[in-house]
């Protein structure tokens, strides 16, 4: 039986962060995006995007959290939490899941569903986030059964990324969303 664990992320693992966010927009947007697209995607840019993440979660202060999944000692999975970023939303009290991403080879063994509630206990115990949201595409079944079978709900509000910035790579995202219990102990030791 497999050794599971979730931990923060340290700057050390942006190599592998990038592994398994790639490994994922390959698997999951291969039939939505122009193969172009995803064939294009500059490794060595998004790692060092994933270097940055993690080296502002180290600090308390930038409001982000990187969480990773681990089989044995394999990154398998990461989810990262902000403060939300809509003009809509008090980022004060309103948490943005960004990312939340198990490797292809990794989906069905729990790692999501792990990923999730470690991030639902760390805000929890920061005690100030009253809502979590995250944006999920139109084609992002798994995500839509995984946060719905969660508890989350679609808040009706919806957007249109031109991903390319060209008009002819869009992604279509609905945001869901789930109240989070402010103040109080989840007794769950996801990390």
């Amino acid at each position: 039986m497999a050794t599971v664990s979730v931990r923060p992320g340290a700057v050390r693992d942006a190599s592998s962060a990038a592994g398994v966010q790639l490994a994922c927009w390959r698997a999951a947007y291969s039939d939505v995006l122009p193969s172009g697209f995803l064939s294009g995607i500059d490794s060595a840019e998004l790692e060092e995007r994933w270097s940055e993440a993690l080296s502002a979660s180290a600090s308390a202060s930038s409001g982000e959290v990187v969480l990773l999944a681990l089989e044995r000692d394999d990154v398998v999975g990461v989810a990262c939490l902000a403060p939300a970023a809509d003009p809509d939303l008090d980022a004060a009290r309103v948490a943005e899941l960004t990312v939340l991403a198990v490797h292809p080879d990794h989906v069905r063994t729990g790692h999501g569903s792990r990923l999730l509630a470690a991030c639902v206990d760390t805000l929890v115990e920061q005690g100030n986030v009253e809502r979590l949201i995250a944006w999920l595409s139109e084609a992002d079944a798994a995500g839509e059964v995984l946060l719905g079978a969660a508890g989350w709900a679609s808040d009706g509000a919806s957007r249109t990324l031109d991903l390319a910035g060209d008009g002819e790579c869009l992604l279509v995202q609905h945001r869901m969303h789930t109240a989070l219990p402010v103040g109080e102990e989840t007794g769950d030791d996801a990390t």
